[in-house]
């Protein structure tokens, strides 16, 4: 299921593309850039990463909540997602999305520094700021 999790949005983000297309690139299905369906399309993805972010919320503060019950001693690194942290991982993750979409600019500038305020591994950090970079290049690629 946490596969899962990633895979749809890089999938949708993929068929988005393919299916509204660019002033440069025609839609696959014949689209027109700008319409009513072009942005119902843009919508949908948008909806479709909104569940994916309360699915991880939801399935990280449960997950991180049983292993408090059980007793769990967390190693150092590990972040203990209560619901503060689950949210401000992901309006800092939305503000380095944006950034990078329009300047440039995210993992090693915004993700590392917050991941490591949170006492994650540096080479962790470092690993999942690359992952998420990975996430907004194909983005431009597609």
């Amino acid at each position: 299921m946490k596969l899962l999790a990633v895979l749809i949005p890089i999938l949708s983000l993929v068929a988005q593309n393919l299916i509204r297309g660019t002033k440069k690139t025609p839609s696959l299905v014949g689209i027109d850039v700008c319409s009513m369906t072009w942005w119902s399309v843009y919508a949908v993805y948008i909806v479709i990463c909104f569940a994916t972010l309360l699915y991880s919320y939801f399935y990280l503060t449960k997950e991180c909540n049983q292993r408090l019950e059980l007793g769990y001693e967390f190693l150092e690194g590990d972040i203990i997602w209560t619901p503060s942290t689950a949210i401000t991982m992901a309006i800092v993750a939305f503000i380095g999305g944006t950034c990078a979409a329009i300047v440039g600019v995210g993992g090693g500038i915004i993700y590392i520094p917050l991941m490591l305020y949170y006492h994650v591994n540096p080479l962790v950090a470092g690993a999942t700021s690359l992952f998420m970079v990975m996430y907004s290049a194909l983005s431009n690629v597609i």
